[in-house]
Parts: C-alpha cells; structure tokens; sequence
C-alpha cells in the first residue's frame, strides 16, 4: 500500500505522511491562463501610389505597413482609400510577413469610380454602389466582403511587413491612386510594445526514485522579448523530500533559501539554465515547484511571485518524484546524455516462442531461451504457453509488464539459459541494468513442490567477461554473480525482486536459471519475470583544454594557444569540430591543426573524427596587437554527430569548454641609474673621503623595460660640483683608461673611451654628445670639467633578469 501526496514547499502547503512508503506525484503539464483579445489598428495614409493603366500584373500601385506588435492572428480587416475611374477594373492583393498573397478586390463594382471600403469575412461583397468620397476614410461605414476571405491570414504572426498592392486590368486609359491602406488586427493576447515575456521550464517532469537516489532537475529560463530581462531570480526551493547534492548553472544558487539568482541580463531569445542534482529522502514533502521570483522588466502574461494564486503561469514549472520502497526500486539509474530502454509494454512477444529480435532507441537486441526449454510451462492460469508477457507478476509496481516464464523441472538438474546481446558484438552498450521478479523459494514439502531459485549471471563483451552488479530484496540473497531464494513472495510484490547492474561495455548477457542445491529431487512448478533493460549506448566523451605558452606577453610579440581534445569515452566521435575565434587584441598568424583544417575567419577548427582514447591538438599563433589588459581567448567543441556523455557541444561550459587569459602590457624600455661613491684606496690602507684623497664614481644604468631601447640612442651625462676634479688618466693605475664600462647581464652594448666619452666646461648641461666637445688635459687631474657625457654603442636589451651597465671615473677631494 503506498499513499499518494503533492510535493510542496512547507510555506505554501501542508501535508501528512502516514506510510514509510510514499509516492511524491507531480505534474509539469498546464494551461496559460488565458487573456481577453485585443483589438488594434495600424495604417499607411501618408502619400500617394499611381495606379497605371493597363498594369496587371507588371506595374502595382503599393502601400506597406511595418508592424511591430506581437501575437497571431485570431481576425483581420483591410481598409482601402483609392480613387479609380473603373472600379471593376481593379484588383488588390494582400501579403503578409510569413508570404501568404490573396487577391482581396478582383475586378468588382462594375463601372463604379473610386474604392472606398472595409473588407471583412461574411459582410456582402462590393457592388456598383457609391462609395463615400475618397477624402476620409469609410471605415465600418462601408463594410463588404472580400473577393477571396481573409481568413486565410489567420493564425499567423502579426509581425513584420504587409503590402497591399493594386493594379489595373483593362485598357480603357483608367488611371488612379491608392491613397490609405489599414490593418484592422485582432489577437488573442495583449499586444506588448515593452517589457519581458519570461518563461520557466523543469526537465525532468517525473522521476522513480527510492531514498538515497538522484535525481537531476534542469531549471530552464526562456525570455521571448521583446526586451532583454534583468534583475531575474527563481524561487527553486527543495521540498523535504528532495535533499540538495550539487548544482551547476548560470549565477547562483543558494540551498538555504532555493534563490537562484541570474546575473546580468537575458538577451530576448536567451536562455539560462540551473541544473540542480537532489537525492530523494526517505519520507517528507514536497512538489518541486518553482517560479520566477522577480524581473524588472514587465511580464506581459505572467506575474512573478504570485503561485499561490496563480499557479498554472508559464513562469512557474512543476516536477514530481515518485518515492518507491527500496526493495521495489532499483538501484541507482544508469547515467548518460541518451539513455535507452527496453520495456515491454506496445511489444510483442509470440506465446511460446523461444527467441526474438527488437530495436530500443537504435541499439538491437537478441533474445534467445535454450538449455531445458521443453519444460517450460503451459497453464491458463499464467495465460497459456510461457514465454509469454504478462502482467501476473508485477515486483510490486503497478501494471508492470515483464517477460514471464514458467516451468516444470522434474529433476534438481534441470537449467534453463535466457541470452540476450545488445548492440554490435565487440561494441555492445556502454552499460546496462535489468530485473528479475519473484526470484523466491516455495518450502512446500507436502505438495513435493519445493523450488528454490537460483539465478547465476554471466557478462562479456567480445568474448572478455565483464563483471556484475546484483542487489537483491527480503526473499533473496546475493553471492558474487548469484542469488537465490529463501522465502516466499507475492507475485505482486516486490520482496523477490534482484536488480542487475553491469557498469562497463558489454554485448552478452546469460541468466541461468536452475534450483539451489538444497531442493527436492523434482522441485516442480516454478517461475520468474524478466523486466525491462535500461542502458546507455556506447557514448564519446569530449574534453577540451586551451592553453597558452606566454600568459604576460608584450604588444608586437607572438603567443601560441594550444587546444587539446579527448575522448575519454568509449565511442569514436565524428564531425567533430571546435570553435576558436580570436579575440580583439590578438590577430591571426598561422596554425597547425593534427588533423583537419583550422578557418580563422570563422575560428572553426574542422577536427573530423576523434577515436574513444585518442586526442587531437591544434596550435595556433597569434600576434599580441592589444596594447593592455587582459584578452580572453574562449574555445569549445561546437558540432559533434554523437551525444557528448557529460556536456553538451555550444553551451559555453561543460568539459568540452576552456578559456586562456593574457594580460599585455605595452612595449617600452625603462631605464633607472643608480650613483654611488667609494674611496680610492688600492693599497687598502683604510684611507678616507677627505681633501686631497681620490674617489671612484660608479653610475648604474639598468634596463627593467620589455624592449630594447633604439640602436646608439642611450645618452648619459653626469656633473662635477666645483669641489670635485676629474681624473684624466689610468683609473686604477693597472693600465685602464679614466672611464671605463663595466655589465652585468647582456645588456648588448659597446664601449669605447676614445669614442663614446665626452667632457664639457659650460656651465649649462649638454644635451647632446656634439655639445660634449672639451679635451680634458691628459693624464692629469682638470678642474674644468663641469659635466662627463656617455655614448655607448648598440641597443641596450631588456632581459630576464634585467641587464645593467656601469660606468666607473675617478675624481679628487681637492684640498683646502
């Protein structure tokens, strides 16, 4: 017995558990709620277009109209003005936005002037009475029938451009021109100029799940304008019966209190999804119901906030969960992008027959009895001769449909083999899982009847056994790969349910089925159902990783991206393709693809087939043409023939989706100098810097740029105080000239005392080395020079670490 309860939040419903076992019932399906019709005008007056005589069908007079409002079309009015000497010369079309074109006026009124007239469906059709004078429009004064109806626009969009167009048909120089042209529109739901339709979708909308097993609900936003939608949050709070496990989407969601909140806006046409993976609990309350909590943009046909009054808005989503007793569920579902199933319900399976062939979701399956077939059973109690489906045995769900076959051993020898395979042999499925009903014993010794069942299972693919996962219920026990009966069952319970899981490829499958060892010489009568196989079909697995090999690079250099794919799946996957743009801030230069084609004009790498284990690289080199900032570089698989097993090619996320960051800097030289003193002792004597001792100038240049500053282009000049001489001769006395230059790193630069040393006496600062034209006296100390100028030669290089120049004089304290 199991009760039956709507899952709500606790604030907004009550409900009572009375039984451990419980069925959380819910349903997604609604009806919009529904808005009155809306009646609206929208019209062309301004100028007028020449109607030509004799013109059908090479020259129309013409009038458009550009409606922008929304909805479908429930009735439609058109309103012509033109003045004409023959009406009954006269045709008019009418097209639409979607192309529909309908002569309206074809060639009524007889030898009446002008038109003048509302066309609507059932009114009388235009005669060769006067209509009103063409300086106002007639409007319903002047009702009549179209020559072809107008119901024909009927259910299609109202947006767009309309044309009315007129010609004339004869050639009796009748001249005239169209002057007004209207639409006079009705639709069934207002017609919305601003503000953001949103809708909400929850996929799945049901699920069968026992406590402890997951279930994924996929919360989908849909905003269909006709503006973008910001400031949106979603009230997806779990009921108690469904506990939080994990949750992935756009912007955030908070477990405690179920507020998903959307960053940003949502582009008209957009979507944003929330997939939020729950465990069902063991008892509690609780339909998942959830609804769009806030917009600031108006809804046209929705209200946010407001289900407990409204709960059938296409904001608002529904689903359900149906809470099973454990014994009765299986174990955890299989999990893939396209699972299959092999149920028994719409098939059919011939009374008796030993072996047939079907096709679930495009993988084949064989099923074949051997061994001990002739025992197999005839009795009308089970429906005649087995194998046969039925629904006599249920494992405790309602209606279940499964496989039944009885049979009469009259030995504890006796085995009967049921063989299935799925998919190709050597591929077969990604993994499966199936269940056997009323796998029990009958201790009814006084009848001779005393089976004890015994299910042995085998797996393999290829010929390479594969292992197997069995979960059994009260009346059966598991050991390794068999289980075996030890109490009765009901046949419609499910205490002698066993569920099959094998969780690796596999093509094979045997179900023995024979007596425990323990049973009576001739177990007699005896059977089991065979229920439905779920599995999931070999499947590729895409992931994609990007990476770059200078993540700080500098204005005009060159970096390389470096786009891998996997396939850690178990299926080749073909028409693969990756997309990878470049952004602003980094051009094109080469790649190289390890197969296919790369299309930088649409980013479009054209990857071809990756084989399950293999992997495909691309590189490609960009020129940094940013001048700051950080550029992303985003790549993702966007086309694949086969369904990815845990991501889904375009979504921008997901495995098969990853970005590189650069951060660039632009390209410039920094130079720093650093001057220090040190007293001239070269006998280390402990001398000081006092008058009449020599001291040693060190001037430090260093490069801590990104680039290398022009060739010859580095100009240094450095002044004397006037208590301070410059020596002009062997700055150590080792034989060294007065300046010398001394690196550290590679700096790249020359020096040469002769050439690139100059002096000067002014007292004003050179600014060139051509203003650096004093000769110092030689080998003496000279009072006269004021500044000391440095050119050395070359292009001083930025390196890692920085380079360094320095430059080495020697100079006296003169004396008092």
């Amino acid at each position: 017995m199991n009760t039956k309860l709507v899952m709500s939040r606790a604030s907004r419903f009550a409900a009572t558990i009375k039984n451990a076992l419980i069925i959380l019932m819910l349903c997604l399906g609604f009806s919009p709620a529904a808005s009155a019709q809306v009646n609206f005008t929208r019209s062309n007056t301004a100028g007028t277009s020449t109607i030509v005589d004799d013109s059908c069908f090479a020259n129309f007079a013409s009038k458009t109209i550009n409606v922008t409002d929304i909805g479908n079309l429930i009735d439609l009015d058109v309103g012509i003005v033109a003045n004409h000497d023959y009406r009954g010369a006269l045709q008019v079309q009418l097209i639409s936005p979607a192309g529909t074109n309908r002569t309206i006026v074809n060639g009524v009124g007889a030898n009446a002037i002008d038109l003048n007239v509302r066309l609507s469906d059932g009114e009388p059709a235009i005669a060769g009475n006067a209509h009103p004078a063409v300086t106002a429009y007639a409007n319903t004064a002047n009702l009549r029938g179209p020559s072809n109806p107008l119901s024909a626009f009927t259910g299609e969009s109202v947006t767009g451009t309309w044309t009315l167009r007129v010609c004339d048909s004869d050639a009796f120089n009748d001249t005239g021109a169209l002057r007004e042209f209207y639409l006079h529109m009705t639709t069934p739901t207002p017609i919305v100029t601003t503000g953001s339709d949103l809708s909400l979708t929850v996929n799945p909308t049901a699920a069968t799940r026992s406590a402890g097993q997951q279930t994924s609900f996929t919360l989908v936003v849909t905003n269909d304008g006709p503006d973008p939608a910001s400031g949106v949050s979603v009230d997806a709070f779990l009921p108690t019966g469904l506990a939080h496990v994990s949750n992935d989407g756009a912007g955030e969601y908070d477990v405690a209190s179920g507020l998903w909140t959307i960053p940003g806006s949502i582009a008209v046409g957009a979507v944003r999804t929330l997939t939020i993976v729950t465990s069902a609990s063991a008892s509690g309350d609780g339909v998942f119901i959830s609804e769009v909590l806030s917009s600031d943009e108006v809804d046209p046909d929705s209200t946010p906030d407001n289900v407990a009054v409204q709960p059938t808005e296409d904001d608002t989503a529904t689903a359900n969960v149906t809470l099973v007793s454990p014994e009765a569920a299986p174990p955890a579902p299989l999990s893939c992008p396209a699972p299959g199933n092999l149920s028994w319900p719409g098939r059919v399976w011939p009374a008796g027959s030993l072996s047939n062939a079907y096709d679930a979701d495009g993988t084949p399956f064989n099923l074949t009895f051997s061994n001990d077939t002739g025992f197999f059973l005839n009795n009308a109690a089970f429906g005649g001769q087995t194998p046969l489906l039925s629904t006599l045995l249920t494992g405790g769900q309602p209606s279940a449909t499964s496989l039944l076959y009885v049979v009469n051993f009259d030995n504890d020898t006796r085995r009967l083999d049921l063989t299935f395979t799925a998919g190709a042999i050597g591929e077969g499925v990604d993994s499966l899982q199936f269940g056997m009903f009323d796998v029990d014993e009958n201790p009814d010794t006084a009848a001779n009847i005393n089976f004890i069942d015994r299910m042995t299972v085998t797996a393999s693919l290829g010929g390479t056994p594969v292992p197997v996962s069995i979960t059994n219920s009260a009346s059966n026990v598991v050991s390794g790969n068999q289980v075996t009966g030890i109490a009765a069952a009901a046949s419609d319970a499910s205490d002698g349910n066993m569920w099959v899981t094998i969780s690796s490829p596999v093509d094979t499958v045997t179900i023995a089925y024979d007596n425990d060892l323990a049973v009576n010489d001739d177990p007699g009568q005896q059977g089991v159902g065979f229920h439905t196989i779920g599995f999931c079909p070999q499947a590729a697995d895409l992931t994609l990783v990007k990476t770059v090999d200078n993540n700080a690079p500098v204005t005009g250099t060159e970096v390389t991206y470096t786009l891998t794919v996997d396939n850690e799946g178990t299926l080749d996957a073909t028409a693969v393709e990756v997309t990878d743009l470049l952004p602003a801030g980094v051009s094109f230069v080469s790649a190289v693809p390890s197969q296919g084609t790369y299309d930088d004009s649409t980013g479009v790498w054209a990857v071809g087939t990756v084989a399950f284990g293999a992997s495909q690289t691309l590189a490609i080199t960009a020129a940094v043409t940013g001048t700051s900032g950080t550029i992303t570089n985003a790549a993702q698989v966007t086309a694949m023939a086969e369904a990815d097993l845990d991501s889904t090619p375009n979504d921008g996320k997901g495995d098969d989706y990853d970005a590189a960051d650069i951060t660039v800097s632009a390209a410039a030289p920094e130079l720093s100098s650093v001057k220090t003193v040190d007293v001239f002792d070269p006998s280390n004597e402990g001398l000081y810097a006092i008058p009449g001792n020599d001291v040693i100038y060190s001037i430090s240049i260093t490069n801590s740029g990104n680039i290398s500053i022009d060739n010859n282009s580095l100009f240094l000049v450095d002044n004397f105080p006037a208590d301070i001489v410059f020596y002009n001769g062997d700055i150590d006395g080792t034989g060294n000239d007065p300046v010398i230059m001394e690196t550290t790193g590679s700096p790249g630069l020359t020096f040469d005392y002769a050439a690139d040393v100059g002096f000067s006496d002014s007292l004003t600062a050179p600014t060139n080395i051509g203003q650096c034209s004093y000769s110092a006296a030689p080998n003496a100390y000279d009072p006269n020079v004021r500044f000391i100028c440095f050119t050395p030669k070359g292009s001083f290089a930025a390196t890692e670490p920085d380079s360094t120049i320095v430059f080495k004089f020697r100079a006296r304290i003169p004396a008092n």
